[in-house]
């Protein structure tokens, strides 16, 4: 029996070798690495003043089960290189982990880019 409600579709991306454009610099381009269906859950919302501007961060955890993919994203530990695309937005891989050793579910703390 699951653990919990994997309720939402997202998305995992993977940074390719970027390509240089006609005035010398690298495009990023990221492809689909992996669909699944994952459980949301919000962390926080921090609102903070930097440099007379306001931000806001915006914090979230995706919980998926665990196959070969998810297992390399969590081994590789390259969170830069991976990101998370829920509903149309970006998130960025702040970190993963196995919960609680099982190797049957991953957890990824992951923050609102755009």
């Amino acid at each position: 029996m699951a653990e919990c409600n994997l309720t939402e579709r997202i998305k995992f991306e993977v940074l390719e070798a970027g390509t240089t454009n006609e005035n010398g610099f690298t495009e990023e381009r990221w492809t689909t690495y992996y669909a699944c269906w994952a459980k949301k859950e919000e962390l926080s919302g921090k609102e903070y003043i930097k440099l007379h501007g306001d931000h806001t961060e915006i914090l979230v955890g995706f919980t998926v089960r665990m196959c070969e993919k998810i297992k390399k994203v969590v081994a590789e530990y390259e969170t830069k290189r991976y990101r998370v695309i829920y509903r149309d937005r970006v998130y960025d891989i702040q970190y993963g982990h196995d919960v609680k050793n099982k190797h049957n579910f991953a957890d990824f703390k992951c923050k609102l880019v755009k």
